[in-house]
């Protein structure tokens, strides 16, 4: 059978696991791909860089799939050719998938990076999850949606980095269920423009389109998703220069950037409103629910830790709103010593 016809189900196991993913995440390195794809639950642990390779080589060959440098070190990133598209679309779990294929230019542009971070946001959830049995992640690039009517695409559409779920079983026949919109920050924009892309949020949730009886975001989400900031940094360690140093400026910076957004939304009247800043101290759940936290912090100690911000309080959390019982430190881990939000844990 030729490789223009040959269907996902007669690819192996992993190779339709790593066709599927980049068919739904545009851009992956090897490593990545390890963690989507590779797990070994019989096991507990991955399969090696080497088996992901020979994998990824047999999808070249099919010429599903195709290699191209990475911007930043020595190392391939991976993306879907139209063929492997094809293919990926015929696959029985395709149903809504929504494939970008990327021309080569698009491949090594200098947005790499930021799509590359955008998608380590949701491979280091989904790692956290292969920890925890019974939990899952899955992430949809660049979702879009109207806030506006009448106004220009680039004023009238929030486009989210990502939309990111998690499910989380606390413990037998007790889940936890997130969903976020996610928002990766790497230095390039001001606080000024952070803070104004979380203002479309609020008019996300606001908007209802002429004529109809219901908020437009009740078309596609349950519950409105939790805004997730997620701090990362552009800058890398120079050579010679001692490795905790070097996380420890970039911490601090990061830290700043967090407490100038957590100003501004005190200083913008909309997100003051929204965010619930100043509200009694037992407060209804606030219109819009906003949570930050750094990158290396969720790849370090995990989401079940108390990581991530209220900008509008400086309450640390861990990522579906638990708060500790009890002070714990970073050396906790899991879900003990956790009390849960009924509306969450429930």
């Amino acid at each position: 059978m030729s490789s223009e016809h040959q269907p996902v189900r007669d690819l192996s196991d992993t190779a339709a696991r790593l066709l599927g993913a980049l068919a739904d995440h545009r851009l992956l390195t090897v490593e990545q791909l390890r963690v989507l794809c590779g797990w070994r639950p019989d096991v507990g642990r991955y399969v090696s860089r080497q088996w992901i390779s020979d994998q990824l080589n047999g999808l070249k060959e099919l010429g599903y799939v195709r290699p191209g440098r990475q911007r930043v070190g020595r190392g391939k990133v991976w993306s879907v050719t139209k063929q492997g598209a094809t293919a990926a679309e015929l696959d029985d779990g395709a149903a809504d998938r929504r494939i970008v294929v990327l021309r080569s230019s698009q491949i090594h542009a200098r947005t790499q990076a930021h799509t590359l971070a955008v998608n380590q946001v949701g491979v280091t959830f989904a790692h956290w999850a292969h920890e925890h049995p019974g939990d899952a992640c899955g992430w949809t690039n660049e979702v879009a949606h109207k806030v506006l009517e009448g106004a220009a695409l680039s004023k009238g559409l929030l486009r989210p980095d990502a939309y990111l779920r998690v499910d989380c079983q606390l413990q037998p026949g007790q889940w936890a269920f997130l969903s976020a919109f996610v928002e990766l920050d790497r230095d390039s924009k001001t606080v000024q423009q952070l803070g104004e892309q979380l203002r479309r949020y609020v008019l996300f949730k606001r908007y209802s389109p002429r004529g109809a009886q219901a908020p437009a975001w009740q078309t596609f989400y349950g519950q409105f998703p939790t805004v997730l900031v997620v701090f990362d940094s552009r800058q890398r360690q120079r050579p010679g220069e001692p490795t905790e140093a070097f996380v420890a400026h970039t911490r601090s910076h990061l830290e700043e950037r967090l407490d100038a957004l957590s100003a501004f939304c005190d200083a913008d009247p909309m997100l003051h409103q929204a965010l619930g800043i100043d509200a009694p101290e037992v407060p209804a759940e606030p219109e819009l629910r906003v949570r930050c936290c750094l990158l290396a912090d969720i790849e370090r100690h995990g989401p079940y830790e108390p990581i991530f911000i209220d900008p509008a309080t400086g309450e640390r959390s861990n990522l579906l709103g638990l708060k500790p019982s009890a002070p714990s430190g970073p050396e906790a881990s899991g879900l003990e010593g956790w009390r849960a939000d009924e509306e969450l844990a429930s």
